[in-house]
């Protein structure tokens, strides 16, 4: 037997062996984990590993405390839990989950593990996607600046206000508060026609219309509108339309059904754009 074919087939063994060992240490890793690891609700679980302890309090949302500290866990594909992050140092006797991102105690307030920086663990609640409590109100662990928590509230189409301000969001917008009115593609005050998409725009985009006249501005739908001089869509104006004449059309069809969305006296529109 030639030098090359020695080393061929010790070559092979190799890789048969090791195939094997491979095989060996997946069963054994599945049986570990089945046998030796059995899900224990209410077991307070460290990373990789789980430890039975009755010791441990379910408090809702997959929060559990143990002792001074609680745990948020999350379930891995063979439905072990694993400890996702934790909180060191809470009341025991006091914290409760208030829903899966939500957590207090008597004297603080969490977002996801993450203290709420002096949020109000009495006066803490939800609203709507956000929180508040009687100074602020918050998105997550985070404060929306110049905020008055008593007086928050959430609007339509992602606006909120407060006392002082009207926001996007968390963003505090520049708008005449008294006389602010939201539609759903358009809003107003006294000084300024805006779309609202150009609010929230990750680009510097101003959302004003800048040619569009305040007091006969109105907004027909489906994003259309139109003033004493032009129709707009989607915030832009539709060159040539007459807006005396133009309007919504068949509005008794689902929207990607309807051949055209709009007319006036001289043609019909779809999605902003004239079709000859």
């Amino acid at each position: 037997m030639s030098k090359v074919k020695k080393i061929f087939i010790i070559f092979s063994l190799f890789l048969i062996l090791l195939v094997l060992v491979w095989f060996a240490f997946i069963i054994w890793s599945q049986q570990n984990s089945a046998e030796n690891y059995p899900p224990l609700v209410g077991s307070v679980i460290e990373i990789g590993e789980q430890i039975a302890s009755p010791k441990s309090r379910a408090v809702g949302f997959d929060h559990y405390v143990k002792g001074n500290s609680a745990y948020l866990y999350s379930a891995s594909h063979d439905g072990l839990n694993y400890r996702s992050c934790s909180i060191e140092k809470v009341d025991s006797k006091t914290f409760i989950a208030i829903n899966p991102i939500y957590t207090k105690d008597k004297d603080r307030v969490f977002a996801v593990c993450k203290e709420i920086i002096g949020a109000d663990p009495e006066t803490f609640e939800l609203i709507s996607g956000y929180a508040k409590d009687k100074n602020y109100a918050y998105i997550y662990e985070n404060r929306i600046e110049g905020s008055d928590g008593k007086t928050f509230e959430v609007l339509s189409n992602g606006f909120n206000k407060d006392k002082n301000n009207f926001y996007l969001g968390a963003k505090r917008i520049d708008v005449d508060y008294l006389t602010f009115t939201i539609g759903q593609c358009y809003s107003k005050d006294k000084n300024n026609v805006y779309y609202n998409s150009n609010f929230n725009s990750q680009v510097q985009v101003n959302p004003i219309i800048k040619v569009a006249d305040v007091k006969s501005f109105k907004e027909l739908g489906d994003c259309y509108a139109n003033d004493a001089y032009n129709v707009f869509f989607i915030g832009r104006v539709i060159e040539g339309a007459d807006t005396n004449s133009f309007e919504i059309a068949n509005t008794d069809k689902t929207y990607i059904h309807r051949t055209y969305d709009a007319v006036d006296n001289n043609f019909k529109y779809k999605s902003g754009k004239r079709i000859d």
